[in-house]
């Protein structure tokens, strides 16, 4: 990097929406960052962890030298030495034949996402790979994709800014996508109507026309009673009038007792009626199998009403992070290839084997929650799992117990501490590659300061990792990388090739979700056994029958402010600071009226009690919480976890004490 002052195009690295920016840096040192006014999703604005997009790089607690733990003491070293010790590390394991695991991440280019594919699935001969954020965000695409038969995602955020009506299944994307958020708020002011769905009521439900409230756990019910009121009407040739004598009242289930059948007819007349629709499906903190039924029902919906056939409407999963999408395309998921391929296409594998240079282990392997229960060595790629798992505390009891755990990242997180061996790479600031945003726009990531110490771009260490494993060495920089990615996912290819220039750092636009929209994502036992089981407590905390009156229930799948690039800025981290030292036991947040009859003020701590255990703690006030619920903050969720038990929900008794 030249000295002297520059702006460096490229992409926002929090959130899925794939803003554009430029990050300013003087005598190679950042110092800033500002919007591109001509970018197709920025347009001039940034949210504020945007405008902060700079610190974490420049300020963190980096990782600058290779570390090799020896006697519980992380000592530097070079990187040959690195390099050979993680080699060996996993050529142990593998011959004593336990497994290992790769963990890709929505935080890491596609380039490298690639690559970590290419280690697992290549060098290691396992089929046990997968990204912190993935599931939640493929449950979505599974369940859109079994009945709505095209879902083109390229203009969705302007799309859904001329929306006539918007029904929002939503944590709260004023924080998680500010831009879908940005675009809804646009919708409204021209006078669209807004229908949220949840259980709690968020900044967008305030700006809503009706807010349809419901215990988690009901949202595929609330989704499947839309749906099979919509295909009535459509299969009976009814006009959007004659659909409310269709909607029984008292019929929907207990677990959407909240929600009015009056609510729900308007809310199905509206989206019936509208020439153009969105619906606009979030991430939240439902089991896997819950959200592909939540996905499934609201495409039937929209397939019903065929709102899909109307320009401009719009079916919209939102996927977590930057890259979140991107990984998933890459192959960093237990049950399929690059592309999203079956793992029997012999097409994709024999592509795979031009690029890669090797056979490939094409078996279905483990996802993140069964991995850290079965591996024995795992490497992780610019990510801290444990922050996306329903109790962190166990996440990092599972790292701890590892034989071999090596960590790939640019920041000093508490899994890079835990680990054997930590390996320093670039920050979203330091490296280039590609990301795809929820969208499907491929857009490059470009440095624009080198990496500090002895820290390289994440595809070398990725590429060197795979070479002291065995695998020849292919790549010269991540134009390399992209290239081969181009070979064995030919609908990059396609997209990139129809673009004449790239504008804004755009290579190109893909047509839709990539993948067989028919091809059945399994979940584990596991996953199904445990969301029967929270199901059943639910139904029985909603219904009365068990004497524990309230539901306590954690909300939020992510939080933003545990992310490394949150925690590392000074800007983004000051209000998780404060609650930190407001709230160092956490709390629970409680119906403003249900705490008045137990005589419990704001602050004041309660003993919650279930059948699992008890825990004393901190009430927090909101009258924006429903009776009978009691609220979870998902950064909270380990202080509940002798009440909770790893599970989202419990039914409990309350006590002020």
């Amino acid at each position: 990097m030249e000295a002297g002052e520059a702006n460096v195009l490229t992409v926002c690295p929090f959130c899925a929406c794939g803003c554009g920016l430029y990050l300013q840096q003087v005598d190679a040192v950042l110092t800033g960052v500002t919007p591109s006014e001509h970018h197709p999703v920025s347009r001039g604005r940034l949210c504020t962890r945007g405008w902060a997009a700079h610190e974490a790089s420049l300020w963190g607690h980096r990782l600058t030298r290779p570390l090799v733990r020896h006697g519980g003491i992380h000592e530097p070293t070079d990187w040959h030495t690195a390099l050979r010790h993680a080699a060996n590390l996993l050529t142990d394991i593998l011959a004593s034949g336990s497994s290992i695991g790769v963990l890709g991440s929505g935080r890491a280019t596609n380039e490298e996402n690639f690559l970590a594919v290419r280690l697992a699935r290549g060098a290691l001969r396992t089929g046990h790979v997968d990204s912190c954020t993935r599931a939640s965000y493929q449950a979505l695409l599974a369940g859109v994709s079994e009945s709505a038969s095209a879902c083109n995602l390229d203009s969705a955020l302007k799309d859904t800014a001329h929306c006539e009506v918007i029904l929002l299944l939503e944590g709260d994307i004023a924080d998680t996508h500010p831009q879908a958020a940005h675009a809804i708020m646009k919708a409204v002011q021209r006078g669209a109507r807004l229908v949220t769905m949840g259980p709690v009521k968020t900044r967008m439900s305030r700006l809503a026309w009706l807010h349809l409230p419901f215990v988690p756990g009901g949202e595929s019910a609330v989704a499947a009673k839309f749906a099979s009121v919509a295909e009535r009407a459509t299969s009976d040739n009814r006009a959007a009038d004659g659909m409310a004598a269709n909607l029984p009242v008292g019929s929907l289930p207990a677990s959407t007792h909240l929600i009015s059948s009056a609510q729900l007819q308007r809310a199905v007349e509206a989206y019936t009626r509208a020439s153009r629709a969105a619906i606009v499906l979030a991430p939240t903190s439902a089991a896997a199998p819950w959200l592909r039924a939540i996905a499934t029902a609201f495409a039937r919906l929209a397939a019903g009403t065929r709102q899909l056939q109307r320009p401009g409407s719009v079916l919209l999963p939102l996927p977590c992070r930057s890259n979140t999408r991107g990984a998933l395309e890459m192959g960093a998921a237990p049950h399929c290839l690059p592309g999203c391929r079956a793992l029997t296409d012999d097409a994709a594998r024999s592509r795979l084997l031009r690029v890669w240079g090797s056979e490939l282990a094409a078996e279905r392997g483990l996802d993140i929650e069964a991995m850290l229960s079965e591996v024995r060595g795992l490497i992780v790629l610019a990510d801290d799992p444990p922050l996306a798992l329903t109790s962190e505390e166990a996440g990092r009891r599972a790292l701890s117990k590892l034989e071999c755990l090596i960590v790939l990242d640019a920041f000093a997180t508490p899994t890079a501490e835990l680990s054997h061996v930590a390996l320093p790479i670039g920050s979203s600031a330091e490296t280039d590659g590609t990301v795809t945003s929820m969208e499907g726009r491929i857009q490059e990531v470009r440095a624009c300061t080198p990496p500090p110490g002895e820290a390289r771009p994440g595809w070398w260490v990725l590429n060197e990792l795979a070479a002291a494993l065995g695998m020849s060495k292919t790549h010269e920089s991540a134009q390399d990388v992209f290239h081969d990615i181009l070979v064995a996912v030919p609908e990059y290819a396609s997209a990139v090739s129809s673009e004449e220039s790239t504008p804004h750092g755009c290579l190109g636009v893909l047509p839709g979700i990539l993948g067989d929209p028919q091809a059945k994502v399994a979940e584990s036992a596991g996953a199904r056994d445990s969301s029967r089981e929270a199901l059943a407590a639910l139904r029985t905390a909603v219904d009365g029958t068990v004497g524990f009156p309230f539901l306590l229930v954690q909300v939020g799948s992510f939080e933003w402010e545990d992310d490394a690039l949150v925690a590392f800025s000074p800007t983004l981290s000051r209000d998780h600071r404060s609650r930190s030292r407001l709230w160092p036991d956490g709390y629970v947040q409680m119906n403003t009226g249900d705490a008045d009859r137990l005589g419990i003020r704001d602050g004041w701590r309660a003993r919650i009690t279930s059948d699992r255990g008890e825990v004393v703690i901190p009430v927090r006030l909101c009258e924006d919480v429903e009776p009978a619920m009691m609220l979870v903050p998902f950064a909270f969720r380990d202080q509940l976890e002798p009440v909770l038990k790893c599970e989202v929900m419990a039914a409990v008794n309350v006590e002020r004490i």
